[in-house]
């Protein structure tokens, strides 16, 4: 496999964006040549989709959808010092988003 390209190294930063702000990338990567990036987030976080606009990047809202979320819903059991936590799955409503791409030519020598 040959070195990855300009638009690849793009996709690979906001890969690592999208999950660090509470998204997840359903395409794998490397991308192809013409394909976007595609991503969930939750309906009620409107702050990634903000940030990534701002960011100059156009995006467009394939979809609305359910999944369930293993760790959704968070319970305080105990009273008193220490208090425990416990998660328990729930489904939760997303937005499923297409990131473009700008396809960037390569120098080639």
């Amino acid at each position: 496999m040959g070195a990855l390209t300009s638009r690849q190294h793009l996709a690979e930063q906001l890969v690592a964006f999208i999950r660090r702000h509470g998204g997840h990338t359903i395409n794998p990567l490397p991308l192809g040549d013409c394909e976007n990036l595609r991503f969930e987030v939750c309906l009620s976080d409107k702050s990634l989709v903000n940030k990534l606009q701002r960011f100059g990047f156009d995006l467009h809202l394939l979809s609305y959808s359910k999944r369930l979320d293993p760790w959704a819903a968070t319970e305080i059991i105990g009273v008193g010092n220490p208090q425990q936590l416990r998660q328990q799955p729930a489904v939760v409503d997303i937005c499923i988003y297409e990131v473009e791409l700008p396809v960037i030519a390569e120098v080639t020598e």
